[in-house]
């Protein structure tokens, strides 16, 4: 993937041209060499697609003021409210269950690491930073101090 910046008079191309793809992603433009796109059609793969589609309809009647909590939480982040909201829905998270984790968090920060059971989990606290690819192993600890609890296991659906 090549990244590129025009001079006037041309400020930005799109599409395929030749065996080359342009793109614009938050402002900056890139070009990838077009690769035949793959579509197994697996009864998985059709689920997921059927899910995704929903999930974007669901973005699209959400009310605005909805929106804009997604879009403050994309703040400083190369994603968009969008992509989180997408990211959250298809993992099965929402904000409800957000908040009652961060409280949980919050909460059991204030007790002795040693008190608590430890479980496999994804924190919360993780899940829009940069480090959101990793999982938390049994024991492991997270923010300085603290076990993260059995009760915040999430299940990829």
């Amino acid at each position: 993937m090549a990244k590129i910046k025009f001079r006037a008079p041309v400020k930005s191309v799109h599409g395929r041209l030749g065996n080359v793809i342009y793109y614009n992603v938050k402002g900056y433009q890139y070009a990838r060499s077009y690769t035949l796109p793959r579509n197994p059609q697996t009864v998985k793969q059709q689920k997921n697609r059927a899910d995704f589609a929903e999930t974007v309809k669901l973005w699209q009647e959400l009310p605005t003021r909805e929106k804009s909590i997604y879009n403050r939480m994309a703040l400083g982040k190369p994603v968009s409210g969008y992509n989180i909201f997408i990211s959250m829905k298809m993992k099965g998270i929402d904000l409800i269950l957000l908040k009652r984790i961060h409280k949980r968090q919050a909460t059991d920060r204030l007790l002795p690491a040693a008190s608590m059971r430890a479980g496999t989990s994804v924190s919360a606290s993780l899940l829009f930073g940069k480090d959101e690819h990793k999982i938390k192993k049994p024991g492991s600890r997270g923010s300085p101090g603290f076990i993260i609890p059995q009760a915040t296991v999430f299940s990829a659906a």
